[in-house]
């Protein structure tokens, strides 16, 4: 019979997530740039986005430079893997940047969204004198957490720059 085969096929492909991600976090900032209604969330998931295009990237460099042990013990630390990354190729990671602060808060927030926990947040303001609409619009955001602070269209293109 001419249709009979026996064997095997073996299939071996490295796929990289660092694209994928990078266009994700790409698209959800034209999204949040672009249309108001819903921007908070898409920032969000933008500024998450980025966060995992960050760690990403760091994973193609450790991997692809094969690194010993790269997902085993303290290199399964994101702050770990900087190092690693950053000594690797020659460069002296200083995390007091701007730059870096937005890197940091990305991170903050993808792992505020991995592991939620209910917050308080207390702050109160003082004014001896002036406008009360000033002291009224500070209100509004003292209220808020720091990721309720960043989740907008400004912070969350600053994230994507510093990563991209």
């Amino acid at each position: 019979m001419a249709n009979d085969f026996s064997g095997q096929l073996q299939v071996k492909r490295r796929f990289n997530m660092y694209p994928n991600v990078q266009q994700a976090a790409f698209h959800l900032l034209k999204l949040a740039t672009e249309c108001e209604a819903g921007s908070f969330h898409t920032s969000i998931a933008c500024i998450v986005f980025t966060a995992f295009q960050y760690e990403a990237a760091l994973n193609e460099i450790g991997l692809g430079k094969a690194i010993p042990s790269w997902d085993e013990g303290d290199l399964r630390k994101t702050l770990n893997k900087e190092k690693a990354v950053y000594s690797l190729c020659g460069l002296v990671l200083d995390r007091s940047t701007a730059e870096y602060q937005k890197i940091s808060s990305a991170f903050k927030l993808r792992d505020l969204l991995a592991h939620p926990k209910p917050t308080t947040v207390e702050n109160s303001i003082r004014k001896s004198s002036g406008d009360f609409e000033e002291l009224k619009d500070r209100a509004d955001t003292a209220g808020q957490s720091h990721w309720e602070q960043c989740a907008n269209p400004n912070f969350a293109k600053a994230t994507y720059d510093v990563v991209s």
